[in-house]
């Protein structure tokens, strides 16, 4: 090759090099950093400066009060539902559990029904569509499917659908270390070591979605013992003095840690000013040492279940400012699309709106969605199935196999204290229409067919049981005690199924309340 011609290729390389950089430098990066269980009040920054009674000191977390410094807090922020896999596969889409078809981690008719999601359109496709040359990444816990399926460069899947078990193995068989509780500091590391590859090369994109704050509690131990010493401090009987609490508050820190290690990487790669940075929770909490006006908890419809912390910083974002219109993660997809400014159409059946005017704009802006209210459906089998809407201030709450409402005002009882469905007749029948108009048009799951998809689904388990160990007993006919010994592994087992029916659905068939609590364990520390 002559020198002309290297001097040619030279040029060329170095024009795409600078044609990259410009872009990296032009269009915007983002990280969300997607906390599990994270309640409304589970950290020392006030979420809405109105509830000054909400405000934490028990908590330390220095690094989420810096972020919430440098940007917006939303005090109406909502997950799409009050538990994790449901709320995961919205906020990829920007549709509701109800409208995807998923409202409840293993129901047999969701596994029944299952929708395949190569169709959809996710946060990762919206930026690799926008001729940007973005990349994308996913570390952490996924939505209980392969999470490359979701449009993904670079995720860390090696449990293949990457549920809550990531949280305390590595891989199979492999147990998380007590230095490194629920992956937190390996996750972060592996998050600050993309920040570091891409940061000012190509535009980015970051899902750090943690396992942590999930129940096992889990911490290392110079962080529970702070919170231990911390909690003797107050006197007995005061949430504080409870060991759960003193854990709960010692993972907290630990993961704002890892939110201060994210917010250094990005300001030492000098791209702090032109990324989007969201902080937030996959559903409401279940410990807080809160006073905590909000009714409920996870896995129930009153706010403390639906209601997370939110904090966004970036470009044109005010700093240290509050916004209080409501706003949910199923909003995320078209304000993506927005900020890049692309130019191919979403879909036409997304729940979403561009939050894009709030985040300039605080309670100036406004959000423009094809569905005006927030409907949360929640058929559950294992717990008193319920539905929701919310509309303006106004919020409905349906208990599915009574058919009891509740109507609340949460523009002046946000602790959901009183029932205004007597008061409130015409509200209550037009918030009930929408809640019926918006489940019939994107066909919700009905509860009574959950029921029946999770009878049958036990009676499958039984019978596979049964012929399993009807193999096994007739392979050892000339072993009685080797019979003896199987049925009564058998008998067992299928004893287990029966209380699980009687105790869980059978139970939340006839139960009459709406509250209900998760399936989890929320005890002891992991030392």
């Amino acid at each position: 090759m002559s020198v002309k011609s290297l001097v040619a290729v030279a040029i060329t390389l170095l024009s795409l090099i600078c044609q990259q950089a410009m872009q990296a430098a032009a269009s915007p990066n983002f990280v969300l950093i997607y906390i599990d269980d994270l309640g409304w009040t589970n950290s020392s920054v006030l979420m809405d400066s109105r509830q000054p009674n909400e405000l934490q000191s028990f908590y330390e977390t220095p690094n989420i009060e810096e972020l919430a410094k440098m940007g917006m807090r939303f005090s109406n922020a909502y997950a799409p539902s009050s538990v994790c896999t449901p709320s995961r596969k919205s906020i990829q889409i920007g549709k509701s559990p109800a409208r995807i078809g998923y409202t409840y981690n293993g129901n047999p008719l969701n596994i029944k029904n299952r929708k395949s999601w190569a169709d959809e359109t996710t946060l990762a496709d919206v930026l690799k569509a926008s001729g940007q040359n973005y990349i994308t990444a996913l570390f952490g816990k996924g939505v209980h499917e392969p999470v490359a399926g979701f449009g993904y460069d670079v995720v860390d899947d090696q449990h293949g659908v990457n549920g809550n078990d990531g949280g305390e193995w590595y891989r199979k068989g492999v147990p998380v270390p007590p230095e490194d509780p629920k992956q937190l500091y390996s996750l972060t590391e592996k998050s600050v070591k993309f920040i570091q590859d891409y940061a000012g090369k190509r535009p980015f994109f970051l899902m750090l979605s943690h396992y942590t704050v999930h129940s096992p509690l889990t911490s290392t131990s110079a962080a529970f013992k702070k919170y231990e010493a911390k909690g003797a401090a107050f006197p007995k009987g005061d949430p504080r003095t409870e060991k759960k609490q003193q854990q709960m508050a010692a993972m907290i820190e630990e993961m704002d840690r890892s939110v201060g290690r994210v917010l250094d990487a990005l300001e030492k790669a000098g791209v702090t000013e032109n990324t989007y940075i969201i902080f937030t929770s996959d559903n409401g909490g279940y410990i807080s040492v809160a006073h905590d006006q909000l009714r409920g908890k996870k896995g129930n419809l009153f706010e403390d279940g639906l209601r997370v912390p939110m904090i966004v910083a970036g470009p044109n974002i005010p700093e240290s400012t509050q916004c209080d219109i409501p706003i949910n993660h199923w909003d995320f997809l078209p304000t993506f699309h927005d900020l890049v400014d692309a130019k191919d159409p979403l879909p036409g059946d997304l729940d979403g709106g561009s939050l894009r005017s709030l985040f300039e704009q605080g309670n100036a802006g406004q959000v423009d969605r094809t569905e005006e209210a927030f409907v949360f459906h929640m058929p559950y089998a294992r717990m008193p199935p319920v539905s929701a809407i919310r509309k303006g201030n106004y919020k409905l709450i349906r208990q599915l196999i009574t058919g009891e409402e509740l109507l609340f005002d949460l523009g002046n009882d946000l602790s959901e204290k009183h029932n205004l469905a007597a008061q409130m007749p015409e509200m209550l029948a037009t918030l009930s229409n929408d809640l019926d108009n918006y489940l019939v048009k994107v066909g919700a799951e009905d509860v009574q067919d959950v029921f029946e998809a999770q009878y049958a689904h036990i009676a499958e388990q039984m019978a596979v049981i049964r012929m399993k160990y009807a193999g096994l007993i007739q392979a050892s006919s000339d072993d009685p005690e080797k019979i003896a010994e199987l049925s009564l592994a058998r008998d067992k087992q299928l004893e287990s199924l029966r209380n699980f029916k009687e105790e869980k659905i059978d139970s939340s068939r006839i139960c009459t309340n709406f509250e209900g609590n998760p399936n989890g364990d929320y005890s002891e520390l992991v030392k």
